[in-house]
């Protein structure tokens, strides 16, 4: 699971427009190259795109933010303070929650 997680975040942090230059780089030993740009090229690829673009569209029928964030399935909104507050009032027990006031700020 930790090779995963680091291919995408090499992902997600390449400095590129283009999946399959940065997906090339991050898998190095990682992620098969070569499985990875047949499946993105073929009709798996396109057919897991279109179905994740229906769920997508489906979820947010508006204009959303990326990435978007929900605690316990609640929209929420996606800065640090909102996060952390949201969090700590949802029963979460981290060190961190003890110094966060249990009424929440409003975000203008």
């Amino acid at each position: 699971m930790k090779d995963q997680v680091d291919f995408l975040s090499c992902m997600d942090e390449a400095r590129t427009n283009d999946a399959l230059k940065a997906a090339q780089s991050c898998s190095t030993g990682v992620i098969d190259y070569s499985t990875l740009s047949a499946c993105f090229n073929g009709d798996q690829g396109t057919s897991l795109l279109k179905t994740a673009s229906e769920i997508f569209n489906n979820q947010f029928p508006q204009r959303a933010t990326v990435p978007h964030t929900f605690v316990n399935s609640k929209d929420t909104t996606p800065s640090y303070d909102s996060l952390l507050s949201v969090i700590c009032q949802s029963g979460a027990t981290a060190p961190v929650c003890s110094s966060v006031n249990a009424t929440v700020a409003c975000v203008v």
